[in-house]
């Protein structure tokens, strides 16, 4: 496990850093830039950025003659080199990469956080009916190794057994695009962890049950998405920064006043049905606090993702300007 963890970091150590289209030198209006570029999502892990683009909700936050260009950049590596090269200035990064960054010193700074999708196990196995049986499965399809989907069994497995490793043996990855379609035909792993809208497709492949919710887990440790700048880009434009906050909660607000428009917006943009979105949104919905960041480090550290103790998120350059649950 922590070979194939070491390679994991190892990627990780080239996640790109935002940066931004400056100006020669900073000015005192608060920002140097005359273009935010942002990247976008498209889908329900996206939602805010996607209600932002789609409401145009960031322009009358912004200066005078400030623009904005929105970019819908998907591949990592295609993000990394936006990043690097600048074509990008804030875009969104997993817990678990932006954690790998910052411990290995990357240059970023939080924005906020995002979202957290559900996450579920599904079992075709007779034997495996709830989390107290799945010791007795034959394998269990995640994404990776170590992605978000096996972290989230490994915290479930943490909070409920005491024992974060407790299957990590049974772990089998495969990509997401597959997985779905490997564990409806596979007649020997019999599980499948896996968030929105795959879950929703598991739940009817025929002889698939729920086992278990991971999202209660997920959201503790916060395994879900962080929007983050450069540092560069973050402290030189802390008025630009300021107005995508702004933003944010304006996005924020209207998906909890108009769910069912939300849902239409994101229905068009994900090409997904709008009733099925709905019903996500029941039980999701996205949220700018950062709340699990320390206990989602100190399992990185724990299962070997990280080889050394992490830094608390009180201990963040910027930690006053984080959103965060009341202390």
């Amino acid at each position: 496990m922590k070979k194939i963890l070491a390679a994991f970091i190892s990627l990780l150590l080239v996640i790109p850093l935002a940066s931004c289209t400056t100006k020669e030198a900073a000015n005192n209006d608060g920002y140097v830039t005359d273009v935010i570029h942002i990247n976008r999502g498209y889908n329900f892990a996206g939602m805010l950025s996607v209600i932002m683009a789609e409401k145009d909700l960031l322009t009358p936050y912004l200066p005078e003659g400030v623009s904005i260009e929105w970019s819908f950049v998907n591949p990592p590596q295609d993000i990394r080199d936006g990043l690097t090269s600048g074509n990008i200035d804030i875009a969104v990064l997993s817990s678990m990469s932006l954690i790998t960054a910052l411990e290995n010193d990357f240059p970023l700074r939080i924005i906020s956080s995002h979202i957290t999708n559900s996450l579920r196990i599904f079992s075709k196995n007779p034997l495996v009916e709830d989390i107290d049986d799945l010791q007795n499965a034959n394998g269990i399809y995640v994404s990776s190794l170590s992605s978000t989907t096996a972290l989230a069994v490994m915290a479930m497995c943490k909070d409920e057994f005491n024992d974060s490793q407790l299957l990590s043996d049974k772990f089998v990855s495969q990509e997401t695009s597959v997985s779905l379609m490997a564990y409806e035909n596979s007649n020997d792993v019999d599980c499948l962890a896996t968030g929105f809208p795959n879950s929703v497709k598991a739940s009817l492949i025929e002889g698939s049950n729920l086992v278990a919710d991971l999202t209660p887990y997920a959201r503790e440790y916060d395994l879900g998405n962080y929007y983050v700048a450069s540092k560069d880009f973050y402290e030189k434009n802390p008025l630009l920064i300021d107005a995508f906050r702004k933003a944010q909660q304006e996005a924020l607000e209207f998906v909890r006043n108009n769910p069912d428009e939300a849902a239409e917006i994101l229905a068009e943009s994900s090409k997904t049905e709008k009733d099925v979105i709905l019903n996500e949104m029941k039980d999701v919905t996205p949220r700018l606090e950062v709340t699990g960041y320390d206990k989602c480090a100190s399992l990185m550290y724990e299962i070997g993702i990280l080889d050394k103790a992490p830094k608390k998120l009180s201990e963040m350059p910027n930690y006053a300007d984080i959103p965060k649950d009341s202390e």
